[in-house]
């Protein structure tokens, strides 16, 4: 089965119109860069948010019944590139070669695409999420989850995402 049949078969990746509570929602998977500036600079990064990660991230506060942190830069914390990243995040302006110079890997991230977040939930441990998860993978696949991080590569965070993978369990990444 193809990406398209998948979305037809299932439901999912049908477009939504997203709400104004969504749109809220969804600041809080920009950087701090995205939110400075022209109130246009910030509907743009917004572009960028995949609806369903904001939906996704609701559904598992409502799920575990208690606070999610993704980027708290706003109140004074130092997360910043926990949801969308843009190239600011990779690429970084070289004087010498006049040009820009790529300062990280993951040029093709979900993160970039708009379709990841790392969190944590208050109270529980990161594995604690992830076997949650796993134990009940049916549910969180139906949720739209496709993709969760090894723990041995994100041990102080929770990493998903929501990219198209073609199974029909949880794809574990080890990057």
């Amino acid at each position: 089965m193809d990406h398209e049949e998948h979305c037809r078969s299932s439901g999912k990746g049908r477009p939504r119109r997203t709400s104004q509570n969504q749109r809220e929602k969804a600041r809080e998977s920009v950087p701090r860069r995205a939110r400075k500036g022209l109130a246009e600079a910030q509907r743009v990064f917004l572009w960028f948010v995949d609806p369903k990660i904001v939906s996704l991230a609701q559904y598992i506060r409502e799920y575990f019944g208690k606070s999610m942190t993704i980027n708290n830069w706003n109140g004074g914390g130092s997360f910043n590139y926990r949801g969308f990243r843009d190239d600011s995040f990779y690429y970084k302006w070289d004087s010498d070669l006049s040009a820009y110079k790529s300062k990280r890997k993951g040029k093709l991230s979900q993160h970039r695409m708009g379709r990841a977040i790392d969190f944590n939930i208050s109270g529980l441990t990161c594995d604690e999420v992830r076997d949650e998860f796993l134990k009940n993978e049916a549910q969180w696949l139906e949720a739209g989850l496709t993709t969760i991080e090894d723990g041995a590569y994100a041990p102080t965070w929770v990493h998903i995402d929501i990219r198209y993978t073609g199974k029909d369990s949880i794809f574990v990444v080890k990057p």
